[in-house]
């Protein structure tokens, strides 16, 4: 199975372009009232030598003299500190709000629903080795950090540690990676629980990758690859962990990234990738997996579909 590093590579081999513009361009609008308000689907193009990953506006900058590596998504052995930024809608204000030193990384951010907080993973650095990654907690303005979960050493030092942590609608809960399985969180608690669990315990045989919460906070969607059969699907289940199901399934060499769903709820998108030249696709469907439709295609690395906001005029 290709994974997204290789992709990444992948794409910094295309040309650089400025994408501020078009970012700052897309800012989401007030729907009026005399109009439906039908979620819009926003492209977002993401080229890795540009050197940032948006979280909203939550941002990574490693520092690195790798040509083309700051994107934030580091290991040890490569690069130097990486922290978590914010920066205005309209390119002012930028803030640093982690402040690591030597090899301590900071990656995968994500807000609150309410704009409150910022969950995030970061590994630490001990002068020895790189400790397995955890999620942590802040408030916007990198005050009040605190650690929510606890990855044990030995069992997390084959498969990074916690990370790509995603909220539950109502702030509450986070759900996150730990190996090849998933598992949430409660904020208040730290208590963890398991809620998928892949049944092919060799290395890399299964893995849970980027899931998202539905609006209506019932059902987790996420991206599982597995090696036997060698495939990569997009599937869902209950926030409880239990109704698994498989909305999109493709063969080895393919990729599904970046599940996201509509405002309402009535609709999930996804990107693919495949084959060498890349191409990429953007695709919309229902829930249930049906409807499926393609509404962009692209020569190249295109990444990753986020839905505009509706907001009360």
């Amino acid at each position: 199975m290709i994974d997204i590093d290789h992709r990444f590579r992948e794409a910094d081999r295309l040309p650089t372009r400025d994408l501020w513009p078009d970012i700052s361009a897309r800012e989401p609008q007030a729907v009026p009232a005399h109009r439906s308000a039908v979620p819009t689907l926003v492209i977002a193009l993401v080229v890795a030598a540009v050197g940032m990953t948006f979280a909203g506006w939550v941002f990574l900058r490693g520092r690195s003299s790798r040509p083309g590596g700051l994107r934030g998504v580091a290991n040890g052995s490569e690069f130097a500190a990486s922290d978590i930024f914010v920066i205005g809608s309209d390119g002012g204000g930028l803030r640093r709000l982690t402040h690591n030193t030597g090899m301590d990384q900071s990656i995968d951010p994500a807000w609150s629903p309410d704009g409150r907080l910022i969950a995030f993973s970061a590994a630490r650095f001990d002068g020895r080795r790189l400790h397995p990654y955890a999620v942590y907690v802040m408030n916007t303005d990198g005050r009040s950090l605190r650690q929510v979960t606890s990855c044990d050493a030995e069992a997390c030092q084959h498969n990074g540690g916690d990370l790509i942590p995603a909220w539950s609608p109502d702030g509450s809960r986070i759900v996150f990676r730990r190996g090849g399985d998933l598992y949430v969180v409660n904020v208040r608690t730290a208590a963890v629980q398991l809620l998928f669990d892949c049944p092919d315990h060799t290395p890399g045989a299964c893995n849970a990758i980027t899931s998202a919460w539905s609006p209506d906070g019932r059902t987790i969607a996420f991206v599982r690859t597995t090696l036997s059969p060698d495939r990569v699907e997009l599937v869902s289940m209950g926030a409880d962990g239990t109704g698994l199901r498989t909305l999109v399934s493709r063969a080895a060499g393919d990729d599904i990234l970046q599940p996201a769903w509509s405002p309402d709820g009535r609709y999930l998108t996804f990107t693919t990738t495949r084959g060498s030249p890349l191409r990429s696709s953007i695709w919309v469907m229902r829930p249930d997996g049906t409807g499926l439709r393609e509404v962009r295609a692209d020569a190249g690395f295109t990444c990753c579909a986020a839905w505009q906001p509706i907001l009360d005029s």
